[in-house]
């Protein structure tokens, strides 16, 4: 018998190696893991805690960008606009997703792509890009354009900034059939459902092709066989109100003025500038002579006129000036609104073709808040 006196002890627990009983009992072992996986856990937790706070924080603004975007309006803008890009001369004008703006520029015959704060564009298409109207749809991140390619005038798009263009319909050569263009376009506007609407301005007349069509249908203008009634004479711009598909065009011939097509008539009514219809005329719109025009998600109508912005109602009654050196204070001044666009926060865009600059002005209240700043 070992005469060790550990093992002669009527004590278990002392019946064992020396070696072993300086080790912790295995319940006591596991009690100090839990005890450290518990830790881990609870500092996990209050880490996640504080990343989620910041994050709600930093998404704040983008849950009410959101809010704007998806279910309320604008319904006023701030009246001083920020400077954002210095251009010498701008025919056409987009804003995508990314707040990227787009001109065509004729000197260069390029698509000029203006990054948020930068100084100088970058050239797309260098050499080879017309003075054509541009449309961004933002629902499907699209820039559309018209082009002339291999004799073939056409509508193409630009999807999520790939520089590949894209072929949405093409002419059926030239002439008066409704699946035919001419040359020269005046106008794009693409709707919801993705219809683009095409101001033809060699045939005096918008044609819409609805998405995968291999024809257009004529919605506004001259027909073939009316070449007494020129409905569209030296058109220069469109718009389309969604809400009751009314389709507005610019004309710039005998004092700029604005049609308006509605009811499904391809026969417009002059609803804007061309001069008093009726002797001794009161009506506020016939006098003015319309630069520009645009219409926003309410359906309202912001015409650009010499050195101010209008807002009118669908049954044109002026609901007041928006932008403008009248209304006082630190107020923007423009001389001449030529082109009009917003962004997908309902921000307005416009080129001063006087001051060779194009401005911004923020939306200052929508349909669900009165004040943004």
């Amino acid at each position: 018998m070992d005469s060790n006196p550990l093992y002669l002890s009527h004590d278990p627990l002392l019946n064992v190696p020396i070696d072993e009983i300086n080790q912790p009992a295995p319940t006591k072992r596991y009690k100090i893991i839990i005890i450290g996986l518990c830790l881990v856990v609870f500092l996990l937790s209050i880490a996640l805690s504080l990343v989620f706070v910041a994050t709600r924080k930093q998404q704040s603004s983008s849950i009410t960008t959101n809010t704007i975007l998806d279910n309320c309006f604008a319904t006023s803008w701030n009246p001083v606009g920020e400077k954002l890009v210095k251009v010498d001369r701008v025919s056409t004008l987009a804003v995508d997703n990314d707040f990227n703006i787009y001109t065509s520029d004729v000197s260069v015959r390029a698509l000029q792509k203006w990054l948020p704060g930068a100084d100088k564009p970058i050239n797309l298409f260098e050499g080879h890009f017309p003075e054509t109207p541009i449309f961004y749809h933002s629902l499907t991140h699209s820039l559309y354009f018209f082009i002339v390619f291999k004799d073939t005038p056409g509508v193409y798009k630009l999807v999520d900034g790939n520089s590949t263009p894209v072929n949405v319909f093409s002419s059926n050569g030239r002439g008066w059939n409704i699946d035919q263009l001419d040359n020269s376009c005046r106008g794009l506007y693409v709707n919801t459902a993705g219809d683009v609407f095409v101001l033809d301005e060699g045939r005096r007349r918008i044609v819409k092709w609805m998405v995968n069509a291999t024809s257009g249908v004529l919605v506004a203008g001259r027909k073939q066989d009316e070449s007494n009634s020129d409905q569209l004479p030296s058109p220069s711009g469109l718009y389309v109100d969604e809400i009751d598909n009314s389709i507005y065009a610019l004309i710039d011939s005998s004092g700029r003025q604005i049609k308006r097509f509605s009811n499904g008539s391809v026969y417009g009514v002059t609803i804007f500038g061309g001069g008093p219809s009726t002797v001794l005329s009161d009506l506020v719109s016939d006098y003015i002579e319309p630069q520009s025009m645009i219409v926003d998600k309410m359906g309202s109508i912001l015409v650009g006129e010499k050195s101010k912005i209008t807002r009118w109602t669908r049954d044109i009654t002026l609901a007041g000036i928006i932008i403008g050196e009248s209304l006082g204070g630190s107020a923007t001044i423009i001389n001449s609104p030529k082109i009009m666009t917003f962004d997908k926060l309902g921000n307005l865009y416009v080129y001063d073709e006087g001051k060779k600059q194009i401005f911004r002005f923020n939306v200052n209240s929508t349909s669900c808040i009165n004040n943004l700043h």
